[in-house]
Parts: structure tokens; sequence; C-alpha cells
């Protein structure tokens, strides 16, 4: 660190200051709230970070994972915005890998830790908030985390990172979003057995219900009355398939594969996708018709058992195809948490 900031002081009392109070500062149980007041003071102005945050972007690679731990939050939501994604190297020293984060958030992870932020719509921060967990634990840009979580950059916001840091000051208590994005980390790496999400995407990358696999969850849903019958054609079970996938990887229903659209004309995929949002909207409605609320159970008991198929199995075309074609499970389960 010496070397990045100057000589050593000639001073033999100064330099022992320096040793003193830097154990002082290490021995802290709370080591990010020791900084915190030490970062603030050296600000210039609110947009500008100080020189500690400068000193620490050149030596963080010399800090131990401790100190990076606890700095890491505090340097981005201070230092310029010019340049927030140049660090590569990751700085939460824990169990967890990136393959652990869905893509979009368990409900109940997003509720527990983010709902009580405002300035950012739900769906963009539960979109930034997975991007950002990802960049956490294994370092690169925001760009690289979105990529990696099969959120498309170029076609859809996430939120770049230079509107991250600018949100984030805008909050009452700057520091509150990177600390719930350590807290949950923290709950992530506590699991016992925490769910490998990328398996799960890979696995379920291209997939989609089979004819045969349709025509039993069907043979399932309760009579209808009256004349008008649900339709149940290729285009529903398009839309069920998004549904299986976004249970089981967590992920947005934007991003999901959509193998047997693709295969259709350009007119009728353009006519499939002007109401895709409206029948993901029936489907995870929590007061949706007697119809997609029975699909949506079932095509969720479905999801349940498959996702448990494919953490059991490689994620290899056969393995997937195999476990696509177990028996189904019987029983209720809960809906989807609406996304």
């Amino acid at each position: 660190m010496l070397s990045i900031i100057g000589a050593p002081p000639e001073d033999a009392q100064v330099g022992a200051g320096l040793v003193e109070g830097a154990d002082r500062l290490l021995a802290m149980e709370d080591l990010q709230d020791a900084l915190s007041p030490l970062i603030e003071a050296g600000r210039v102005r609110a947009d500008h970070p100080g020189p500690w945050v400068s000193v620490f972007e050149k030596a963080d690679e010399a800090c131990s994972a401790r100190l990076r731990k606890a700095a890491e939050p505090l340097v981005r939501t201070f230092r310029r915005s010019a340049g927030p994604d140049r660090r590569k190297a990751p700085y939460f020293a824990g169990g967890i890998s990136p393959e652990h984060i869905p893509a979009y958030l368990q409900h109940d992870w997003f509720q527990s830790c983010f709902s009580a932020f405002t300035g950012l719509t739900p769906k963009i921060l539960r979109r930034t908030a997975a991007v950002r967990l990802v960049q956490m634990v294994a370092g690169g840009s925001l760009g690289d985390a979105a990529i990696f979580l099969g959120v498309n950059p170029s076609r859809l916001q996430y939120t770049r990172a230079t509107d991250v840091h600018r949100w984030a000051r805008t909050q009452q208590d700057p520091l509150a979003f990177e600390r719930a994005l350590r807290t949950l980390a923290e709950q992530i790496e506590s699991l016992p057995a925490p769910i490998d999400y990328q398996h799960r995407r890979q696995a379920l990358s291209g997939w989609s219900l089979d004819p045969n696999t349709w025509e039993e969850l069907n043979s399932r849903l309760p009579p209808t009355r009256g004349p008008k019958q649900p339709v149940l054609d290729d285009r529903k079970r398009q839309a069920a398939s998004v549904y299986v996938w976004a249970h089981i990887t967590q992920g947005e229903h934007l991003f999901a594969p959509r193998p047997i659209e693709e295969s259709q004309p350009e007119a009728v995929q353009r006519a499939w996708a002007a109401r895709r949002n409206t029948t993901w909207f029936q489907l995870t409605r929590p007061d949706g018709s007697p119809h997609y609320a029975a699909l949506a159970r079932i095509l969720s008991e479905y999801a349940e058992s498959l996702a448990s198929s494919v953490d059991a199995a490689g994620c290899g075309a056969d393995s997937l195809a195999t476990a696509s074609r177990r028996p189904l499970l019987k029983g209720s389960l809960s809906d989807l948490p609406s996304a």
C-alpha cells in the first residue's frame, strides 16, 4: 500500500502511528461501518469520491479479502460515475457462486431485501439486483454479469452502472442498496444447498413442452362450462412452456426460449408476440379466471417435478428429455409468484 501512496514516513513514530491505526481499524467488528465516515469525510463534493477512494482503487489487489468486502460497496457508491465498471476482481469472498443467482431474484428475496426501495420500478430493481450480485461474486462489468444471466443489455434495460450509483445516492441512505446486496449474498451463502440456476438455464435452453406432455397436462384441467371452450393450441403451449421455464429458472418471461414460436411463419410470430404479455398476465395474476388459475397450478406442479429432475441430472439434451417424460406429480402446489 505504501508503494502506492508514496514512500514510508521517515519518522518512526509516524510510521508506528499508521500501523497502529490500521490495526485498530481492521480489528473493528463492523469494518464497513468504520470505513463509511472516513470515506464520507474525504469527499470533495456530492459527485466526487475524494482521495481515499482513488487510493483504494489503485491498491485494492493488495488489500485483504475482508477489507475489500467491506470497502467495495462504499467505493462503488462514492466513486466517480465515469468509470464504475473498471474493476474486474470480485469482492464478495464467500461460498456463493454466480451460478446460485437467479436472473430475476426469488419473490421472497426481493420482498425481504429490496421492496422498501423507491425510484426504480420493481422490474428494473429485481433485474439490477441480480446483475449486481453476479458482479459482486464473479467480478467483471455489469454487462458481463447481465450476459451470464441471459439478460440482453442491448435489447432491454437492466440499468447501467452509472444509473445504479446515481440512483443509490438519491436514497436517504446512499449505502442501503449495497448493504441489501451484501445481506442477500450472505443469506444465499448460508443456504445448505443453494440452487444452481445456471445449470437450470443451460438445461432449459431451447426447451419447450412437447405435444404429448402438453396433451397430458391438458387432460388434468377441469371441464369448462358453456359452449366457449379455452383454446389449447401451439400458441398456448408456447406460453405454458415459458411459464414452466420462468418457474424453474426464476428468470423473466421476456428472456425465455420460444422454439415453438420461432418455428412459425413470420406473420404468425408477430401475432403471437403481440399477445405474450396478455397471456403471461392471465397466468400469473392472483385473481385469474378459473381456466388460467387451474392451468397455472398444473404447470407449477409440473415445473416442480421437472426442476427436481433437472437438478439431479446432467445438462445434456438426452437427460433433459428423459426428465421431461417422467410421470407428473400429483397434489397441489402454490402458484408462481407474480413477476
